[in-house]
């Protein structure tokens, strides 16, 4: 039995199966980025906020501008 050919049934849930376990893998890729992106911005937003008044005002920052500057940068993807 384990010489047969596949039907055309069996070709098509190997198939099936493949395509599952290809976005399966991108999906938990993306998870992963998605991670690591979050994880860079919260130690961003430490370091920044280790900062004094005068190091965050030579930066450009104050203190209310640091969650964004951290995930976003300084001016944010609007500001060309």
């Amino acid at each position: 039995m384990e010489n047969q050919p596949l039907t055309d049934t069996g070709r098509l849930a190997c198939r099936s199966e493949a395509l599952r376990a290809r976005l399966l893998r991108r999906w938990v890729a993306r998870q992963l980025g998605r991670l690591h992106t979050l994880a860079a911005g919260l130690g961003a937003e430490a370091e920044l906020r280790a900062l004094d008044e005068r190091e965050l005002l030579d930066l450009g920052l104050d203190r209310g501008s640091i969650a964004h500057a951290a995930r976003h940068g300084r001016f944010g993807p609007d500001h060309l």
